[in-house]
């Protein structure tokens, strides 16, 4: 907060405007009220409740998601914001080696000008680096991650109940399928006859057997009889119905 402070008084801005300029960085939503309160002091009276209101906006917004979490999250930020500002720090130090080379013509020893600007190019970047990682960090929307990192696992519990499901369809369908071969097949049922009961030539009903040869009801029995002899009332009748001749014929 120092620097940020030295900053605003070099280019001349007023407390309103430096408030409003760490308000932006932080991403603080500082209130009304405490906007007033703070615009009321003076710079050297300001730095040390801003530099708390920023700690705790911090801890807050970190309280919303667990440590291991936060860790991870923390580790990213550091690593891409040193990758960042190494590079960009090597290249400053090439041109500097360069330009120290032309010191000599200006009566100055090159050493003495390369560690000096050497020096004060690393305390830039342990700034920057310190700067850029605690206002990207003051802007995270802990909360926001990890609302998604819920909606994310719901979402892949959901997933994978339903693989669950299908495969539990999968596997009742196999067994149903499984079951229907072990059924014994029912023997094929032979074509009925068209007519199972019919009357033969004689005036005998006649029925069909399971062999298809019809059979009669009741069975005929021819009687061969000498066409000279006279049938007597008790005697079978020659027509072979098995009843007495007085019963069936002679009727």
């Amino acid at each position: 907060m120092n620097t940020q402070i030295h900053t605003a008084k070099t280019l001349n801005q007023t407390t309103e405007e430096f408030i409003k300029t760490m308000d932006k960085i932080f991403s603080l939503k500082l209130s009304s009220e405490e906007m007033e309160k703070y615009v009321g002091m003076n710079y050297e009276a300001l730095q040390e409740p801003l530099a708390e209101r920023v700690t705790k906006h911090i801890q807050h917004n970190m309280q919303s998601i667990d440590q291991e979490r936060m860790y991870l999250i923390l580790k990213d930020v550091y690593l891409y914001h040193i990758d960042t500002l190494r590079v960009k720090h090597i290249d400053e130090m090439d041109y500097l080696r360069d330009k120290v080379g032309l010191m000599g013509y200006a009566q100055l020893d090159p050493l003495i000008v390369y560690k000096k600007e050497a020096f004060d190019k690393f305390q830039n970047l342990l700034y920057n680096l310190k700067l850029d990682i605690s206002t990207y960090i003051a802007g995270i929307d802990f909360a926001g991650i990890h609302q998604q990192e819920e909606l994310q696992q719901l979402r892949i519990a959901n997933q994978t109940k339903d693989n669950q499901y299908v495969q539990l369809l999968q596997k009742v369908s196999q067994q149903v399928k499984a079951a229907e071969r072990k059924i014994p097949q029912s023997p094929s049922i032979s074509e009925s006859p068209q007519k199972m009961v019919y009357e033969n030539q004689d005036g005998f009903e006649v029925f069909e057997t399971k062999d298809g040869e019809p059979t009669g009801v009741p069975e005929t029995h021819v009687i061969d009889m000498n066409p000279n002899q006279k049938t007597r009332p008790n005697d079978p009748c020659p027509c072979g119905s098995g009843k007495k001749y007085k019963k069936c014929c002679r009727k």
